[in-house]
């Protein structure tokens, strides 16, 4: 008796490698033996390139552990049946994404599975599901807590964006497109750090075809309404230059000083070991700039060469923008799994905690929060508790500010509350306060304060941060 998980599978169909049936996934096989419950690995339609068995002997109703991890940088399988653990590594495997499905294959025995869980790392190269989230990068000498933006673009967030005419959401494929010239906006400004996104050049133009993307980066405003080497062009950026299938990427800068008179000038050339996909073709692109040197990756391979930046900016908006060849529409780029890990400008020690929406870290189900906890150690005290609180699209929040005795679930504020909340008028920081007062009977009690979600948040309510997130002393004793 066969029943069969496929993994990676890219075309929905029926799995099974078994007989002269073809198949384009990864297979895990799981059988009864004589004496025990094996699973067995197949690739490709080869025949079982790892089998694992169970430390127990089989029996009716028996449930066993069935665990398979599969690593991408290695081409690795890991494969856990019960305790028993052995592994399988081949460097030409292809398939790293794709539908998970199940089936049998000759038998009438019964199976079911329960507590099935799913986790990748889709864009994120972490475990990042704890609540608010603060991401570390590299700063050339040490590991740096950065503020964070991610975006999977699952769900349309495009209000989280300053955006010209012609980038819509294509929900089916789970990216933003764009078929005019004009350019995408971050709200927020951030400086040295890790920008990566996925390009999906969709669409020819003219022959010779191309299809050509740029990056915008340590930008001074956020211009919607030229492209990025108009004369009228308003605010200095860095920008990078991609087309699909290149080996080249130019990177530039603008003055941006506007009314006819911003001037364009070449800075350098990154030179790629391997070449961007081509039409058709999706590439990962990461930029890193640290100490003033940018970086370059293509599906995580690097650059021959870094770029020193010469023109003094070091934090601004990020964007993305394209160029048409003969006419609006006459090519199409998307862009997707989008992540921004960089200091911000507008944050105390340039860090900030992201409460993030589903697609960008949040959980489903979970209330999502920054938080402080402490024990209490006084007798009676007043206390105030603030925060620094912004989002990517205000009047969208759906946050409140939280504050429990969590030992007994009395209420600490002086007006006999435990939310206050939240709404912000743009996407500056504002100041969030509440009067706390603590009474002997809270002594020893464990004491929280926190901004988080709301009940009333959904998938594409936006990416909030909080700094500054305090409990300050008035009277205590």
């Amino acid at each position: 008796v066969y029943r069969e998980i496929s993994l990676c599978n890219n075309d929905k169909v029926y799995p099974s490698g078994y007989g002269s049936v073809t198949f384009k996934s990864y297979i895990l096989r799981v059988m009864s033996g004589t004496t025990r419950v094996y699973a067995s690995l197949y690739i490709l339609g080869s025949s079982s390139v790892l089998i694992v068995g169970s430390e127990v002997e089989k029996a009716d109703g028996l449930e066993v552990p069935i665990n398979i991890k599969f690593t991408a940088e290695t081409c690795t399988f890991e494969l856990t049946v019960g305790t028993v653990t052995d592994t399988y590594s081949d460097t030409a495997l292809t398939f790293q994404r794709g539908y998970i499905g199940f089936g049998g294959l000759n038998g009438v025995a019964h199976y079911s599975i329960k507590n099935l869980q799913i986790s990748g790392t889709r864009i994120y190269q972490k475990p990042i599901h704890r609540g608010a989230m603060l991401e570390t990068y590299h700063d050339g000498t040490q590991e740096v807590v950065g503020t964070t933006f991610i975006d999977d673009c699952q769900w349309d967030r495009s209000e989280e964006y300053v955006s010209a005419a012609g980038w819509t959401h294509n929900a089916a494929n789970g990216y933003y497109s764009n078929t005019n010239d004009f350019s995408r906006w971050s709200k927020d400004r951030y400086g040295e750090g890790i920008y990566e996104f996925i390009f999906h050049p969709i669409a020819n133009a003219t022959t010779p075809a191309t299809c050509d993307g740029y990056i915008l980066f340590f930008s001074q405003g956020n211009d919607i309404a030229h492209f990025c080497d108009n004369p009228n062009w308003v605010g200095a950026s860095y920008i990078l230059q991609f087309t699909a299938g290149a080996t080249t990427l130019g990177l530039s800068y603008n003055n941006g000083v506007g009314s006819g008179s911003s001037v364009h000038t070449y800075i350098g050339t990154f030179v790629m070991a391997t070449a961007l996909g081509a039409v058709g073709t999706p590439s990962k692109i990461r930029l890193e700039v640290k100490n003033n040197v940018a970086k370059l990756f293509v599906n995580d391979i690097e650059a021959t060469n870094s770029i020193t930046l010469t023109q003094g900016l070091t934090e601004g908006y990020f964007g993305f923008c394209s160029r048409y060849k003969t006419s609006i529409g006459s090519y199409e780029f998307g862009i997707s799994d989008i992540k921004v890990i960089a200091a911000s400008s507008d944050a105390t020690n340039g860090i900030a905690a992201c409460i993030p929406p589903i697609g960008g870290g949040a959980r489903y189900g979970e209330q999502e929060k920054v938080y402080k906890q402490l024990v209490n150690s006084a007798k009676f005290g007043e206390y105030k508790t603030t925060a620094l609180i912004k989002t990517t699209n205000a009047d969208a929040e759906a946050i409140e500010m939280y504050f429990k005795n969590t030992t007994d679930t009395t209420n600490i504020a002086t007006d006999d509350t435990d939310t206050l909340a939240i709404s912000l008028s743009d996407t500056n920081y504002a100041m969030s306060t509440k009067d706390l007062q603590l009474l002997h009977g809270d002594r020893s009690d464990t004491i929280e304060v926190s901004v988080r979600k709301t009940s009333a948040a959904t998938e594409v309510s936006p990416a909030c941060y909080v700094t500054d997130l305090m409990i300050l002393p008035k009277v205590e004793g």
